[in-house]
């Protein structure tokens, strides 16, 4: 059974060093859950924007959400078992909060 635990942190974080994380859970939606075309997920346009990452209380990430230079919020994955536990409002908060220039606790 999945636990759902209160509180969700949501940072700003740099491409290079969570790529591993963020690959790991867009994968898991896009690629295995929606079947994306791999080549349609990895479109290179990941360097150029700026990402955050939502874990649990226990540290373990469960979703990301990307937004490019213009503004556009995209590639907005949360894994399977934490959707409609309020887990994806906290990366769109992330991400219009990084647009303000501000990293932010949910």
């Amino acid at each position: 059974m999945t636990q759902h635990h209160e509180e969700l942190r949501v940072e700003l974080v740099d491409w290079l060093e969570a790529e591993s994380a963020i690959r790991a859970i867009r994968e898991a939606v896009f690629v295995s859950w929606q079947a994306v075309p791999k080549e349609l997920e990895w479109d290179g346009l990941d360097p150029l924007c700026a990402h955050v990452l939502a874990w649990n209380d226990l540290g373990d990430t469960i979703g990301t959400a990307r937004m490019q230079g213009e503004g556009t919020i995209g590639r907005m994955a949360v894994l399977k078992d934490w959707r409609g536990a309020g887990s994806d409002a906290p990366s769109f908060r992330g991400c219009w909060t990084w647009r303000r220039g501000k990293a932010f606790r949910a």
